[in-house]
């Protein structure tokens, strides 16, 4: 879990790239299924942003 006050977060930006764009990001209710073809392209880019969000300075 990241703290959104102190860490940055995934933004919408971020996910509507790609192939991740065919996914509904912003649901009319809470939860969302995410596409199974689109699971390992949003590990990808989760690991990306958790790698550079760490090199980046607070």
């Amino acid at each position: 879990m990241l703290n959104p006050d102190k860490e940055p977060i995934l933004t919408l930006d971020i996910l509507k790239t790609g192939n991740l764009v065919k996914q509904t990001w912003t649901p009319q209710a809470s939860g969302i299924s995410i596409k199974p073809e689109l699971v390992d392209e949003l590990e990808g880019v989760w690991q990306d942003f958790l790698e550079n969000s760490k090199e980046q300075p607070e």
